[in-house]
């Protein structure tokens, strides 16, 4: 299996999309995800965990689920099934 890292992450990986993908379009979209220093730092120290990569979201899913969160000016927003934060 092909797996990418997100720009500016050091060996951080990133899993394969969990929809399919042209492979331009996913690059893309990697590509152009901004990820929060502090956030990147929590996601790899998540990958130490036993099955701690596998507990995770993306990244790319990450920022969408933020960018509903705005455009639907959400006040409240429940995470179900927090793991290290």
């Amino acid at each position: 299996t092909k797996s990418s890292t997100l720009s500016g992450a050091s060996s951080s990986r990133v899993p394969k999309p969990l929809l399919p993908l042209n492979t331009h379009l996913y690059e893309y979209i990697l590509e152009h995800t901004r990820e929060h220093q502090t956030l990147r730092d929590l996601r790899a120290a998540t990958c130490d965990y036993p099955h701690g990569a596998q507990m995770q979201v993306p990244p790319e899913q990450g920022v969408f689920l933020q960018m509903l969160v705005e455009i639907t000016n959400a006040r409240k927003v429940v995470e179900i099934g927090v793991f290290t934060g």
